[in-house]
């Protein structure tokens, strides 16, 4: 099997990098860590502007019309330059208005979200033991309109997002609902993530929210597997970052008249370290 990018693919890749070498440096994701919000709104508004944001997203919703490869190569050099943006929920939740929403979810959220005056993020994870794809997090109809009850934790970029689309059971299945974090109903209580990120749990006391795709799983299913490979992607390029970082500091440190990085047994550990990368890239 061929692994080889694509032209395309490396043109994202290539404008990807030069974006997030010129916009995260360190000194910068240190100012924007010491930030209200975290996120680093000139480097948010430069994906946008690259058309980066949109890169995945249909081409006639404002979008790039590219493949998920081209995005999870953007996710790739996200992570390894650990760019302080919400770029994973974000286009993923939009992602998957545009594959199961209907035609006014689609046209009044999707352009938004490529263009990045919108923000979308994504609320799958529960508290305590649970089954992925298999919510506790309840939707019920009441007189034509839905209502989810339950709560959803550790919600990334919920504090700057004007939508959540969240999965819920209903009587017929998981399903994916969208509401709105600022609606009745909605309870944040914001928290720090293990990445320092600002990330919100949500409490639902029949919020109000609109169904987005089928109430039998398969939406839910859909985007819980495209989440894992974003997650894997982004994971990916924080390791590469790591590495590089390591052997840039080898080569500069000298120990006992010699630089670090003639040590034998240094260079076997970076060298599995490297193994290991390509294993996960595979």
């Amino acid at each position: 099997m061929d692994f080889t990018f694509s032209e395309e693919q490396e043109a994202v890749r290539g404008l990807a990098a030069d974006v997030f070498a010129a916009r995260s440096r360190p000194e910068r994701i240190t100012e924007v860590e010491s930030s209200a919000e975290r996120i680093d709104r000139e480097l948010w508004c430069e994906l946008a502007g690259t058309g980066l944001l949109g890169i995945a997203l249909p081409e006639d919703l404002g979008g790039g019309g590219t493949g998920l490869a081209e995005l999870y190569v953007l996710l790739e050099e996200q992570g390894r330059h650990v760019a302080p943006v919400p770029v994973w929920p974000h286009v993923l939740g939009a992602l998957a208005i545009s594959e199961f929403g209907t035609r006014q979810q689609r046209e009044a959220l999707v352009p938004s979200a490529a263009d990045g005056s919108l923000i979308l993020t994504i609320g799958l994870e529960e508290f305590g033991p649970y089954v992925a794809g298999e919510p506790s997090t309840t939707a019920i109809e009441v007189d034509g309109a839905w209502q989810v009850h339950g709560a959803k934790a550790a919600v990334p970029a919920a504090h700057v997002a004007e939508r959540v689309l969240v999965s819920a059971v209903t009587d017929t299945g998981p399903a994916l609902f969208l509401v709105d974090p600022d609606a009745v109903g909605v309870t944040a209580q914001q928290a720090e993530s293990t990445t320092r990120e600002i990330c919100a749990n949500l409490t639902f006391d029949a919020a109000p929210a609109e169904p987005v795709g089928p109430a039998d799983g398969t939406a839910v299913r859909w985007l819980l597997e495209r989440v894992e490979l974003a997650l894997a992607a982004a994971q990916l390029g924080v390791g590469e970052g790591a590495v590089r970082q390591a052997v840039t500091y080898l080569n500069g440190r000298t120990q006992f008249g010699r630089p670090l990085a003639t040590f034998q047994a240094v260079t076997h550990q970076l060298a599995d370290c490297y193994i290991d990368l390509e294993a996960m890239r595979v």
